[in-house]
């Protein structure tokens, strides 16, 4: 995109009214906003965030303001070496006779007041970007040795700054910054050139608006794909996955899978092999993926769309949810054409292949961050095959008794807001879910910042272990009245059948002394289990797209949860809220 092309669009698009991108930074923005604008209108055409810059030299008061009345917005910082000290910077043109102990001390000065403006942002996306080394002053007339001294001493300065930042929250970004524009630079305070500025534009666009939802499995075959050679034929002895020689490549791919894993991702592996030669490679083979770390799997001579269907079923997730790589291009075809709605990549064939396919991996499955919940999802599908199965349709089927010997436990958080989980419980669900909608950290933010609205949800355990947190329900009660206005309610697959959101739709409804409950409900064809659950529990409907429901009938069906399947249920401060117990 040339500077033109951009200026037309930045003078034509309509910017949204409630989203925003801050942008940050002590040099003068001048191109990159143009671009950014620009890479905006065209990533999110019916609602683009408007960009707002400070200005030269006014990064204080854009912290300030960015912790304020724009703490739930998006912000991109870059981060210039004049913000550690002054005197690191092109435009003094003075030697740099600074001691390094003194830009030792004004950095740990900047890092103590950039994590202070971090923690005020808790509920907003931060990105941070560093400048290049190649922007530091080359050498001034000095002693020998103190340019060196002074811009190791920066470059230190600058690394443990980042690294308290992402401590912070913040999401630390490579962009594309180039080397310095000396014109701009002296010109016009801007060490970009428009070139630069269009390629930081592009990149950031594309990491922070990426289109689409993040991945949910991998599942991948084993021979030729997690290690070199065949099982059944060659043996684990003969098997290609050790960090040096031709199973290098299969080596770090496994470590890649280890890291997603790690980032709760769930793994499982479809194989056409004997079960009987698999299973116990893994125990034999020191590889960095362990057999207890695949949520699922499929080793079997069944035809492999047959295979990924039942593992989406057992995971619970939709089919689009996955990512299947093969080394055979015809089982790779075969689920392309099949499932359609499965990502379906080819194993790299040489070694020139890994990085790009690296590199699309970590765009499927990327987020900035891991939360505890990420490894409780992990551990619970470990934990899923010592439990009864439940049903997803109980109060059809006789009730909860069958639950009972799980000794549930359901614990309830007020103020749920100032959890992440909760906005992402909003945006990953889609089974039970009432609209299908998905919110910006900043629509989040201007929600929770309403004196009307609440937030509650559940965590679950059983006797086999911890669910996590698996539901939440926020609305707005009106200062005059009893009924409770639902914006939304969210389960989490984990939790179906178990009768989690109907105690918690009580305790909601009572904690705030409403006798009725009021919400939206829109068909995205995907969200059938929340339409079962307003018929469960008795709703009439005033419209086809609206709910309402009377505290006596959630009270009903929530008692014979209570008396059927043994559930205990209390807030977090373990004040009991079971019925049985009061």
């Amino acid at each position: 995109m040339s500077l033109r092309q951009a200026l037309a669009i930045q003078r034509t698009v309509q910017v949204s009214e409630n989203r925003k991108l801050a942008l940050l930074c002590s040099f003068e923005p001048l191109h990159l906003k143009t671009f950014l604008q620009a890479r905006l209108a065209e990533a999110i055409p019916a609602d683009p965030p408007l960009v707002v810059t400070f200005g030269y030299d006014a990064l204080e008061s854009a912290f300030r303001e960015t912790a304020q009345s724009l703490s739930g917005e998006s912000t991109l910082l870059i981060v210039s070496w004049e913000d550690l000290h002054p005197q690191l910077t092109w435009r003094t043109r003075g030697p740099l006779t600074v001691d390094p102990g003194e830009v030792r001390g004004a950095g740990q000065v900047f890092r103590d007041r950039l994590c202070a403006w971090l923690d005020a942002r808790k509920q907003a996306e931060t990105y941070i970007a560093v400048a290049p080394s190649s922007w530091l002053p080359a050498v001034d007339p000095v002693p020998v040795g103190g340019l060196g001294t002074v811009k190791t001493t920066a470059i230190a300065a600058m690394s443990e700054l980042i690294a308290a930042a992402a401590q912070h929250g913040a999401r630390v970004v490579d962009l594309p910054l180039g080397s310095l524009d000396f014109r701009d630079l002296l010109a016009a305070g801007c060490p970009l050139s428009p070139e630069a500025s269009e390629r930081v534009a592009t990149a950031f666009t594309a990491l922070a608006y990426r289109m689409g939802e993040r991945k949910k499995v991998l599942v991948v075959d084993l021979d030729g794909t997690l290690w070199g050679g065949v099982i059944g034929e060659d043996g684990p002895g003969e098997i290609l996955h050790g960090p040096s020689g031709p199973g290098f490549s299969f080596h770090v791919f496994q470590k890649v899978i280890k890291r997603l894993h790690n980032e709760g991702v769930l793994i499982a592996f479809c194989s056409k092999n004997n079960a009987d030669d698999v299973l116990p490679a893994f125990d034999k083979l020191d590889m960095p993926v362990k057999r207890r770390d695949f949520a699922a799997y499929r080793c079997n001579w069944e035809s492999k769309v047959t295979n990924l269907v039942e593992i989406s079923k057992e995971l619970n997730v939709g089919i689009g949810s996955l990512v299947f790589i093969d080394d055979n291009p015809v089982e790779v075809s075969q689920v392309m054409a099949q499932l359609p709605e499965i990502t379906a990549l080819r194993t790299p064939q040489t070694a020139d292949d890994w990085p790009s396919f690296f590199e699309n991996l970590q765009a499927l499955f990327a987020t900035w961050q891991v939360l505890a919940e990420d490894h409780t999802r992990n551990d619970f599908f470990i934990q899923s095959a010592q439990r009864p199965s439940s049903s997803q349709k109980a109060l059809e089927v006789g009730g909860f008794r069958h639950l009972k010997q799980l000794e549930l436990r359901v614990v309830v958080q007020e103020h749920a807001f100032d959890d992440p989980r909760s906005l992402e419980l909003i945006n990953k669900t889609n089974q039970f879910n009432l609209t299908g909608e998905r919110m910006s950290s900043s629509e989040w933010a201007s929600w929770t910042r309403r004196e009307d609205v609440f937030c509650v949800s559940a965590r679950l355990t059983d006797r086999y272990g911890d669910f996590g947190t698996i539901a939440l329900i926020t609305g707005s009660l009106p200062a005059s009245g009893d009924e409770l206005r639902i914006r939304q309610m969210v389960l989490s697959c984990r939790a179906f059948g178990r009768g989690v959101m109907e105690l918690l739709f009580r305790y909601t409804l009572e904690s705030r002394n409403a006798k009725m409950a009021v919400g939206p409900f829109v068909d995205t064809t995907k969200n059938i289990p929340a339409r079962n659950f307003l018929r469960d529990v008795g709703c009439e409907w005033p419209s086809p797209a609206q709910w309402a429901v009377h505290l006596s009938r959630v009270t009903a069906v929530a008692e014979r949860i209570e008396a059927d399947g043994s559930v205990n249920i209390s807030n977090a401060g373990s004040v009991s809220l079971d019925r049985r117990n009061a």
